[in-house]
């Protein structure tokens, strides 16, 4: 959790005393944009709405990876602050679905989730 508080441009969300660490974007930061470019580095982060932010859930696989994921964090958000637009990826749809009602955006996400993921 210090580390993530230390990355210019987010700030943590909660407490962060077990293994989830939860952290929103500030000063119009596209948090999405952060996860997407965390993504292409082979992190796997989850986003969240209400209010728009990332979590992960610190693993035995990451011990000993801390200064390479806050590495690679500090450089998705200079990424998003550079190219701040949301041309694809999670930071797309999660931008479109925070400004519709409940309704169509269940039915979008279940479409999504459809054509996304194979099982």
């Amino acid at each position: 959790k210090e580390g993530v508080q230390r990355v210019q441009g987010l700030t943590l969300l909660g407490p962060a005393d077990a293994m989830i660490v939860c952290f929103t974007g500030k000063d119009g930061l596209n948090i999405y944009s952060v996860g997407d470019n965390m993504s292409k580095k082979g992190w796997c982060l989850n986003a969240l709405q209400q209010p728009p932010c990332l979590h992960i859930c610190c693993t035995v696989t990451h011990v000993g990876q801390e200064s390479a994921f806050l590495s690679d964090l500090q450089a998705a958000v200079d990424e998003a602050r550079t190219d701040p637009a949301e041309k694809e990826g999670k930071a797309a749809i999660y931008g479109m679905t925070s400004s519709l009602p409940a309704g169509p955006v269940n039915e979008l996400l279940k479409v999504y989730n459809d054509v996304v993921l194979k099982v």
